[in-house]
């Protein structure tokens, strides 16, 4: 099992220099990038204020990051367009994974997912850092 935080890079700056209402599209569209980027069985869902969280059961560390690194990359490649003006918009990932055998429970997932998606920020956003349990 796999946990994934995905934070909006830089969304305050978006949010004072767009507006909320920039803000909540480009919130709209990357929930929509990140739901169509997962399988059917991969739970996503807001995690607080511009975060997100994602359940990735039944994955392995390869294709957790595979899956990861396509999100991070649809994200970067898109068109957000925010009245009328074209917005660079990217996403920093912490993924955080427990073999099948860990004994772990959800908090320590999201935990350690947390601590990865901090170092993806600190590193320069715009990337995924990956942690094992």
């Amino acid at each position: 099992m796999a946990f994934c935080m995905i934070d909006i890079d830089h969304f305050k700056n978006l949010n004072d220099t767009w507006g909320h209402q920039a803000g909540d599209q480009v919130l709209q569209e990357v929930s929509q990038l990140l739901s169509e980027g997962l399988r059917k069985s991969d739970p996503v869902g807001r995690y607080g204020g511009e975060e997100f969280g994602v359940v990735l059961g039944g994955c392995g560390p390869d294709k957790a990051q595979v899956l990861c690194e396509r999100l991070r990359a649809s994200v970067e490649a898109h068109n957000f367009q925010v009245k009328g003006q074209a917005v660079k918009v990217t996403v920093s990932l912490g993924l955080s994974w427990a073999q099948v055998d860990t004994e772990i429970g959800e908090t320590d997932l999201i935990q350690r997912a947390d601590e990865a998606l901090y170092r993806a920020k600190e590193g320069g956003r715009n990337r995924l850092v990956c942690q094992e349990l």
